[in-house]
C-alpha cells in the first residue's frame, strides 16, 4: 500500500510479511512523539465521531502523532479529520456483517505505524481494537464509552450482547477505560466494568466555534426564513428512536395552545421533508405550519440557530451520555431544556430545565416556562449557561486531560 494512503483494504493472505505492510518513509513517523492509533466504529456524523475529530484539532502536533482507522466506510467525518493532515483508513467491513479480515488489516496498520496507544471509540472497536493490542505486540489500548442506558426495545440482541461480552473482558483487554459521563461509568460498573480502570473524560467544546452570534435574528430570517419575531425552540439530532422526535411533536403540541404561533426548528439527518415517518408525526400533532425542517447543518449554521433560539431542546429517552448539543446550544447563550438521561442535568447546572424522559407534558412546560420570561431574564441565563461552559468543559482542558492520560500510558511501555 502506498504511503499516504486513505484506503486500506484487508488481504486474505496472511504472511508475515504481508501482515508487516510496505514501510513507511522514516518521516513520516515522528521521532520522539507519542503515537497514537485511533480505532472507531464510523465515521458518520455522531457524538463520538465529532468528539473524535475536536480532540485531534486540539492534541499538541510536536508531542503526538495521530493516524485513524476506520472498521466501516469513510463518512463525512473522514474529510474534516483528512484536512488536519491527519490520515484516515478504512477496515472495509460492512456493517453487521464480521470480517476477520479487518484484524489483519489492522495488524498491518499496526506493524505500519507502530502505536504506543491505541484508542478505540464504541464498542465494536474497543472489541476488536483490544484483540488487536493484546495478539499485535502487547499495545495498551484505552477503550471509549460514549453511551449510557440501553433499550432492550431499540438495541439489537447482538449489540447488547457485544456490550456485554466487552465487560466480561474488559479485566484484560484494555488499559483504561473512558467514559464520557459519570452516569456511563456507573451503568457500565453496574455491568461489570472494573472500576479501577474507569476514568470519566467528558466531552469538551470549541468556544471559538460555538458562541453567541451578533444580529442572530436578522441573518437567521435571511439565511433559513425564520421570522425575526418568531418564539423558537430548536432541536439539532439525528433521526432516531434515542432522538425521541414522538415525544418532541406530541410536547409541540401542547406548546402550541398557549403559544400558537411558536417555531419548532429542526436539524440532523434525515430530518426533512423527505422522512414520511417524521413528516407524519408533524401532521399529527397538527405542528405543520410550525415546523421548520433543516436536515443537516455545518457547525457555523448550528451556532447561528441555537443563538437565535428561545429554547434549546433534548427529548431523548435513552443511550445519551454526555449529549454534545447540550454544551453547544450553552455555550451559544441558548437556555436548554433537557430530558434527564445520562449527564444532562449535571451539564445544565442551574443554568436550565431538566425534565422527566417521555413526558410530553412536561417536556412543553419547561419549554413554556423559558418563553414566558422576560427577554433580559432570558438572556442572562443563557448568559450564565456560557459561562459554565467556559468553566467545565473547554475543548482545550478536555484535550489536555486526553493527552495526560496518552502520555502516563505511553510512559509505561516506552
Amino acid at each position: 500500500m502506498p504511503a499516504g494512503s486513505n484506503q486500506l483494504r484487508p488481504e486474505v493472505d496472511i504472511s508475515e510479511r504481508d501482515i508487516a505492510g510496505q514501510s513507511v518513509r522514516s518521516e513520516n513517523i515522528g521521532a520522539g512523539r507519542i503515537r497514537i492509533m485511533h480505532l472507531i466504529t464510523g465515521l458518520h456524523v455522531g457524538g463520538a465521531e465529532t468528539m473524535l475529530a475536536s480532540l485531534l484539532a486540539g492534541m499538541d502536533r510536536e508531542r503526538f502523532q495521530n493516524v485513524v482507522y476506520c472498521m466501516t466506510e469513510l463518512g463525512p467525518v473522514a474529510d474534516t479529520v483528512r484536512k488536519l493532515g491527519i490520515e484516515v483508513h478504512s477496515l472495509g467491513m460492512k456493517r453487521g456483517t464480521p470480517d476477520p479480515r479487518a484484524l489483519i488489516g489492522l495488524a498491518r496498520g499496526i506493524r505500519r505505524w507502530r502505536p504506543m496507544v491505541i484508542q478505540t471509540w464504541l464498542y465494536h472497536a474497543d472489541l476488536l481494537g483490544g484483540i488487536a493490542g493484546k495478539l499485535f505486540g502487547g499495545i495498551p489500548v484505552v477503550w471509549g464509552i460514549h453511551s449510557s442506558v440501553l433499550s432492550p426495545g431499540a438495541d439489537t440482541r447482538a449489540t447488547i450482547r457485544l456490550i456485554k461480552l466487552c465487560a466480561r473482558l474488559s479485566f484484560r483487554l484494555p488499559a483504561r477505560v473512558v467514559c464520557c459521563a459519570e452516569a456511563s461509568r456507573l451503568i457500565h460498573t453496574r455491568m461489570g466494568y472494573p472500576p479501577s480502570k474507569m476514568v470519566v473524560i467528558p466531552n469538551g467544546f470549541d468556544l471559538e466555534k460555538y458562541f453567541p452570534e451578533p444580529d442572530s435574528a436578522r441573518r437567521c430570517e435571511d439565511q433559513f426564513d425564520i421570522p425575526a419575531t418568531a418564539q423558537v425552540v430548536t432541536y439539532v439530532a439525528r433521526y432516531h428512536p434515542q432522538k425521541d422526535h414522538r415525544t418532541f411533536f406530541a410536547a409541540a403540541k401542547l406548546l402550541t395552545e398557549h403559544y400558537p404561533d411558536v417555531l419548532f426548528v429542526l436539524c440532523g439527518d434525515g430530518v426533512d421533508e423527505n422522512n414520511g415517518e417524521l413528516t407524519s408525526l408533524i401532521d399529527r400533532a397538527g405542528v405543520r405550519r410550525n415546523t421548520v425542517l433543516l436536515g443537516r447543518r455545518k457547525p457555523e449554521e448550528i451556532a447561528l440557530i441555537f443563538s437565535r433560539s428561545q429554547v434549546a431542546a433534548l427529548s431523548a429517552s435513552w443511550g445519551e451520555a454526555f449529549p454534545l448539543i447540550i454544551g453547544e446550544a450553552m455555550a451559544c447563550g441558548a437556555v436548554c431544556v433537557v430530558t434527564d438521561v445520562g449527564d444532562s442535568a449535571y451539564m445544565v447546572g442551574n443554568c436550565g430545565i431538566v425534565v422527566p424522559r417521555e413526558s410530553p407534558r412536561d417536556l412543553a412546560e419547561g419549554w413554556r416556562k423559558v418563553i414566558s420570561m422576560e427577554p433580559d431574564d432570558r438572556k442572562a441565563l443563557g448568559l450564565a449557561a456560557r459561562r459554565r461552559i467556559e468553566e467545565s468543559f473547554t475543548l482545550q482542558a478536555i484535550v489536555a486531560r486526553y493527552q495526560d492520560l496518552y502520555s502516563e500510558i505511553a510512559s509505561k511501555v516506552a
